[in-house]
């Protein structure tokens, strides 16, 4: 993707120093992205990312030697990481575990040195782990996502959960995952506890399964999913997390998870992998962010006005 770089360098950012190595080394074969492009776009990326990322539990998808190797998922801070990396203590099942904390720039440096190409993040905040401030569904197309049947479908889905959402006054807020379909979140006021979030997404993707049986479904399984886009909103439990803004996916073009404007939707050239490495700072120059509300705006799952809709 650049021009042939140096293959190591030490940087310092703000006090943070960091020894890059390998750079050169291809991640992406078939587009000739380089790890030392991945570090490149998340350093100047982060200003605009942090917004989305600040104190919320980190779980990365590690590629050390690139796509075309070994790719795994890393929720335990390794004993190595500097201490400059801001980490939190949470409680699992079994015990305690050690998330990252991707509050500053160097932080995004250092993981993509690590060989860390896509970040995930809790749906809840540190200062109230139990207690989630965002609602998330993820639309995933049971058929090839890349049709254009199946973009339009999802399209047509991903409308009908925002216009439900506004009939109970709740703003929502739409991404591309870089993959396959699309996220949508419901920011919410940290009142209600992951099993009553859980129970309020899961009533509200029934409805819509119920009411557009031909076309959606909340079926776990994928043989029984047919042609219709699978709305999953089990992902709104404790120790689950998201795709994270702005992140690169482990595919060929490194596609990238993009906050949308509801009206983008309306433009057929835009699906859930537009977004990439090449083109993403382009889009970041002229459109503003979509999501600039979800920080001033939060909703209580608790209001009686939920819990008595007749459909639920």
């Amino acid at each position: 993707m650049t021009p042939e770089m140096i293959d190591s360098e030490i940087l310092d950012i703000e006090g943070c120093k960091i020894n890059l190595a390998h750079l050169n080394k291809v991640f992406f074969p078939e587009s000739l992205i380089t790890k030392g492009d991945i570090i490149k776009y998340y350093q100047k990326v982060a200003p605009q990312a942090l917004f989305y990322y600040e104190n919320r539990p980190l779980t990365v998808t590690r590629a050390p030697d690139g796509i075309q190797g070994q790719i795994f998922t890393q929720k335990q801070i390794p004993t190595f990481y500097p201490d400059w990396i801001d980490r939190c203590e949470l409680a699992k099942k079994d015990g305690k575990i050690t998330h990252i904390l991707l509050n500053k720039e160097a932080t995004f440096v250092y993981l993509a040195n690590q060989g860390c190409i896509t970040f995930h993040l809790g749906l809840s905040k540190v200062d109230k782990i139990n207690y989630p401030d965002r609602l998330i569904f993820d639309l995933d197309p049971s058929s090839d996502a890349s049709s254009l049947d199946s973009i339009a479908l999802l399209k047509f889905v991903a409308i009908k959960v925002r216009e439900l959402a506004h009939s109970l006054n709740l703003e929502s807020f739409i991404q591309t995952t870089g993959s396959r379909g699309f996220h949508i979140y419901i920011p919410l006021d940290q009142t209600s506890s992951f099993e009553d979030v859980h129970n309020f997404a899961k009533k509200f993707a029934t409805y819509l399964s119920k009411t557009y049986p031909e076309k959606i479904t909340i079926e776990q399984r994928i043989a029984d999913r047919g042609n219709k886009i699978f709305i999953d909103y089990a992902r709104n439990s404790y120790g689950l997390n998201s795709v994270a803004p702005y992140t690169i996916r482990t595919k060929e073009n490194a596609p990238i998870a993009t906050p949308l404007w509801w009206e983008e939707l309306e433009d057929k050239s835009i699906n859930s992998q537009s977004f990439n490495i090449k083109n993403i700072f382009t889009r970041l120059k002229v459109v503003k962010n979509p999501w600039v509300a979800i920080k001033t705006q939060s909703y209580s799952l608790k209001n009686r006005k939920y819990a008595r809709l007749n459909f639920f």
